[in-house]
């Protein structure tokens, strides 16, 4: 058996990367070139912040909104305690203390630094239909919607 080092991994070709391409799956680096682009939705990143909402407040609207269970993670990237679903199709939906400064002395989001809790909905295809379910609350607010 040879070794072809030119060979694309195998997550790339079950996500359906063209030949020679290592794009992640639902990324794509140019959107106008048929090499990177593929079949699926354009996915977005949703971000929605929390003035007043602690974590639990905040867990508790958008598991009630959204119909999601979000368990108990830790990660010093993210702010040390937070919570967090891998849906299917790829669909991670986090909530996220502002207020913890990391080694820097930053918070996670000093841009946003105004709200306590955040919430990023990521690698969605149902951009639209989550803001629909969370639009009615008045203690979250979108704050930066991408497309990519």
């Amino acid at each position: 058996m040879s070794y072809d080092k030119y060979a694309q991994p195998l997550w790339a070709r079950q996500a359906g990367c063209s030949q020679g391409s290592t794009v992640p799956f639902g990324r794509r680096r140019d959107v106008a070139s048929s090499e990177y682009s593929n079949s699926r939705e354009m996915m977005e990143t949703i971000l929605y912040g929390s003035g007043d909402g602690d974590l639990d407040e905040v867990r508790e609207i958008v598991e009630a909104r959204l119909g999601v269970r979000l368990e108990p993670r830790e990660s010093s990237y993210k702010g040390g305690d937070y919570f967090g679903a891998d849906l299917a199709g790829g669909e991670v939906v986090t909530v996220m203390d502002n207020r913890v400064p990391d080694e820097d002395g930053e918070v996670l989001r000093p841009d946003h630094a105004s709200y306590r809790t955040l919430v990023v909905l990521d690698e969605t295809d149902r951009g639209d239909e989550l803001v629909a379910a969370l639009s009615g609350e008045s203690r979250l607010r979108m704050l930066e919607r991408e497309q990519w």
